[in-house]
């Protein structure tokens, strides 16, 4: 089969590989479409992944080719999204039902081969039917969906009265948005430099919209609020600027979701670390998805949310390129020469 297969640093390439083998518990994935995560770019062109050789991403969907036995959950046949975490199911945090914290876990795409290829192996545990309305390049995108789920989960929800302030239009902030939305909160202002990104946030109905390479955030929002400030701030865009701006502009015990990778160091003055504790500023941490089956699943939440129009995806995908690119497309990405949101990759 072809797949992009990372040999060192930097060094992805386009080729003939052997189609994986499938165990008991497995399935052999025909993959349809695999989406580039931000933290794809790092970990090809600068970090690595945990071996070589490796097939990278994490973010894809297919049809299920082969199974390693007969499940009555899932069909040959079947159009599924894939669960990239394999949790070891026995430490402390699996028992716990913290699959994500698990000690020992695996991950597709970067400790095992993912979907950048013709065909992926799979536990049948992780596979999610996706609902025909569904098509495939929105399926391939509900591991971020699932990311910026959780990322509300993990800030204690939104409700109809509150304001809620996103800084990044990238993918993971759009469907943080569109999240705060779909579960009743209206009042929403994203924020960002890239003025492209503001326009696909408009595409999506975000009603508010700022370029703060051009308004004084804090002050607008502040202004906006009668100076009282926004009950929940969402940092998405990993940069040490906004995350001292989300400080500034949350109220007085409001709530900070910190999502955003920053790749520089934030430096908190002693005024700013005073303000944080002045306002008992709740500030939260996430990191991935939920991935447990009550009270909710995630996945399937996120799927049938794209299903009823509640989350838009098609709007932030910007490039399709087919996997045959790949190594062009990485580098394109990495040295930033156009705008892009959301690329998918077509096997």
């Amino acid at each position: 089969m072809k797949a992009a297969v990372l040999h060192a640093v930097g060094d992805i390439r386009y080729e003939d590989i052997e189609t994986p083998e499938i165990g008991e518990h497995e399935a052999l994935i025909r993959v349809r479409a695999a989406g580039i995560c931000g933290s794809d770019i790092p970990r090809v062109m600068q970090t690595g992944t945990y071996r070589f050789p490796t097939v990278p991403g994490h973010e894809f969907t297919g049809e299920v080719a082969q199974l390693g036995k007969p499940s009555a959950r899932i069909r040959v046949g079947d159009r599924v999204a894939v669960v990239p975490l394999v949790p070891c199911r026995a430490c402390k945090m699996c028992i716990a039902g913290k699959f994500f914290h698990c000690e020992n876990y695996d991950y597709l795409g970067s400790r095992s081969d993912g979907g950048f290829a013709e065909y992926a192996r799979a536990p049948v545990d992780n596979l999610v039917p996706v609902p025909h309305e569904v098509d495939d390049l929105s399926a391939a995108v509900t591991e971020p969906a699932c990311v910026a789920l959780h990322t509300l989960k993990r800030a204690g929800g939104v409700s109809a009265g509150d304001r809620a302030v996103i800084f990044g239009a990238g993918p993971i902030g759009l469907l943080v948005a569109q999240w705060c939305r779909a579960l009743g909160c209206q009042d929403l202002t994203v924020v960002d430099i890239r003025q492209k990104s503001l326009e696909i946030a408009a595409t999506l109905g975000i009603p508010n919209r700022i370029n703060a390479s051009e308004v004084d955030i804090v002050k607008s929002v502040r202004n906006a609020t009668d100076g009282v400030g926004a009950d929940v701030v969402f940092e998405a865009a990993g940069s040490p600027i906004s995350t001292i701006q989300a400080i500034k502009i949350a109220r007085k015990t409001g709530r900070l979701a910190l999502i955003g990778r920053s790749t520089t160091p934030i430096q908190l003055d002693v005024s700013l670390m005073e303000e944080i504790q002045r306002k008992e500023l709740n500030i939260l941490g996430v990191w991935g998805f939920e991935y447990l089956n009550l009270p909710h699943h995630d996945w399937e939440t996120s799927l049938n949310y794209v299903k009823e129009g509640l989350i838009k995806v098609e709007p932030m995908i910007t490039h399709r390129f087919p996997l045959s690119r790949v190594r062009e497309v990485f580098e394109m990405i990495y040295a930033k020469k156009e705008f892009f949101c959301k690329v998918i990759l077509l096997p």
